[in-house]
């Protein structure tokens, strides 16, 4: 993890612009398909797709991202999160 953090702050520059470039065309795709209200709409539920959702460390050190219960028992990986939340992932793949 400590590597991932490393790699990830020495490309901060680029990531940045990536995600920037990333995120203009989430919001353009959504307005075309549906206009302003259906962009807003659209940007909350895919920034609550993300947030339900964790990294972690697997027991080589290697990256999961799993989804993760916010509120009943915290459970990791269950299909109630993880099924509705498959087609963003699917299309942003």
């Amino acid at each position: 993890m400590e590597k991932a953090l490393a790699a990830a702050e020495a490309d901060y520059p680029r990531l940045r612009q990536k995600a920037t470039a990333f995120y203009q065309k989430l919001v353009a795709d959504a307005q075309a398909a549906g206009g302003p209200k259906y962009a807003d709409l659209y940007q909350l539920a895919y920034r609550q797709a993300i947030a339900a959702h964790s990294i972690v460390a697997g027991p080589k050190g290697e990256l999961f991202f799993f989804s993760k219960e916010n509120f009943s028992n915290g459970s990791i990986g269950t299909v109630d999160i993880t099924y509705p939340s498959a087609p963003l992932f699917l299309l942003y793949e």
